[in-house]
């Protein structure tokens, strides 16, 4: 069996990076990379620190006057060129999280999965609204799929148009019908695939969660108040 192995790993989903999982990224990395690990800080406005000293970074004034962009971990055994490891959290990107380490079987597998777990433990429950790390499809199943809700939808208004004008409040019919648009459109903002909860991140995180909250406070109590406006009349 072949010992040297190779991992390029996407993670997809939403993940919200706070300052305890880049410290506990670091201290598996570091375990694994004695001689130091190099960490990356860049930010909006096309400024970037890099240091071996995680405490540092984190220190550092940058982190307060501006949103990170993107955090890379770099990991080399200078005995052993084969040896690597990087981990790269990008904001702009759909699959913003890649993990990528070469060595043999075992110190691959196993720092694949302590770093996996990590990262995991920051994943956003409602990641699914990020539209940008859905899977890719290809113009023929699109073409189909929507032909077939065409024609279900069709089949739909002409066998039960009359149960449905008596039974589902129009405005229901709406809702569904602009639902995922609506998801196309503000779900990268509302789930992004990496937000650093970070320095300034921190407080456009904080942000974002309360208007999150209140978007979907006001739509659970709009549906309550129909449901009881319904039920009175």
């Amino acid at each position: 069996m072949v010992d040297h192995l190779e991992v390029l790993k996407p993670l997809k989903g939403a993940f919200v990076v706070t300052e305890d999982m880049l410290r506990r990224i670091h201290g598996h990395l570091t375990e694994a990379f004695p001689e130091g690990v190099e960490v990356e800080f860049e930010f909006g406005n096309s400024r970037a620190i890099k240091s071996q000293d995680l405490n540092a970074m984190l220190a550092d004034s940058s982190l307060s006057n501006f949103a990170l962009k993107r955090i890379v971990f770099t990991g080399r055994n200078a005995a052993n060129d084969q040896s690597f490891a990087q981990v790269l959290m990008d904001a702009d990107r759909g699959r913003a999280i890649y993990i990528s380490i070469t060595g043999t079987r075992q110190f691959v597998l196993g720092l694949e999965d302590s770093l996996t777990s990590e990262i995991n433990y920051g994943r956003l429950p409602y990641g699914w609204l990020n539209t940008a790390t859905w899977p890719p499809v290809s113009a023929n199943i699109a073409i189909n799929v929507i032909s077939l809700m065409i024609a279900v939808s069709y089949l739909v208004a002409y066998n039960w148009f009359t149960w449905l004008a008596q039974y589902v409040s129009f405005k229901v019919l709406i809702a569904v019908m602009f639902f995922f648009p609506l998801v196309g459109l503000i779900g990268p903002y509302i789930a992004p695939s990496v937000a650093f909860s970070v320095g300034r991140g921190g407080q456009d995180y904080r942000r974002r969660r309360t208007i999150i909250s209140i978007i979907f406070g006001a739509i659970g109590l709009g549906i309550l108040v129909n449901i009881f406006s319904s039920a009175i009349s």
